[in-house]
């Protein structure tokens, strides 16, 4: 299987290089096209009409890889349309923290799956909550069996987001949870820097989320499973707004 990974931690960071590395050992093709240093919370942004940078470098295995000054999405862009292969799916991550619920929307990891969604490919995004308390070649193993178990029911119309609990070396999750987005909202910090300079930081705030959303469930050390559409359309209200 040929394999395109994209994040938004960056070309060096822990996660990719692991899950590049286990989905090589496992016998697939891996391309690795990654921004040059941190890009999280870039969501969907593009770089239009401004320079970008490609370098290919060296990678973990000898893995063909791609250094971009660009966004996560810019990744995805530039592997599916300009590197003149046929990817067979195409993974965001491992991600340095989780993306649940609300998340999603700032995610450069979950963009890249949907980027490659638009585009016409399959795709999966992985994160993982408590990344440094993590054994990431466990987590990538994890995500890698993800893959596996889900490979026949992807579709270029939604990318599943994949989000893992920190696993210590052999250890395992409590099982897999299919579930919906629930709420994960931030307190907004804007701390004083230097005279006009602030730093945006903030602390999760307790929601009343459902039991049985991504939020929760993650909580009780699942595995969770959430697809993510492109179309953001509200139908509900759309035939609402039809009646008027």
């Amino acid at each position: 299987m040929n394999v395109l990974v994209c994040n938004d931690d960056g070309i060096n960071s822990e996660g990719i290089i692991a899950l590049a590395l286990v989905l090589l050992k496992n016998g697939h093709n891996v391309t690795v096209v990654a921004p040059d240093s941190n890009r999280s919370g870039f969501a969907h942004s593009t770089t239009f009409y401004r320079e970008v940078t490609i370098k290919k470098i060296q990678f973990a295995g000898d893995i063909e890889a791609y250094s971009l000054s660009g966004t996560p999405a810019d990744c995805a862009k530039y592997g599916l349309s300009q590197l003149n292969k046929k990817f067979d799916v195409v993974l965001g991550g491992i991600n340095n923290g989780s993306n649940l619920g609300t998340e999603v929307l700032y995610s450069g990891t979950v963009a890249i799956g949907t980027e490659a969604n638009c585009l016409g490919y399959k795709s999966m995004a992985f994160s993982c909550l408590n990344y440094k308390q993590a054994n990431m070649q466990r987590v990538a193993e994890i995500c890698y069996q993800m893959l596996e178990k889900f490979f026949d029911k992807l579709s270029p119309e939604y990318t599943l987001n994949v989000n893992v609990p920190p696993l210590a070396e052999g250890e395992n999750p409590l099982g897999i949870k299919i579930t919906p987005l629930g709420v994960s909202m931030y307190t907004d910090v804007y701390e004083f820097v230097r005279d006009g300079v602030f730093m945006l930081t903030g602390d999760p705030i307790d929601w009343d989320n459902p039991e049985d959303c991504d939020v929760e469930l993650i909580k009780k050390r699942f595995v969770t499973v959430t697809p993510i559409l492109c179309d953001r359309t509200a139908y509900s209200v759309l035939e609402k707004l039809k009646g008027n």
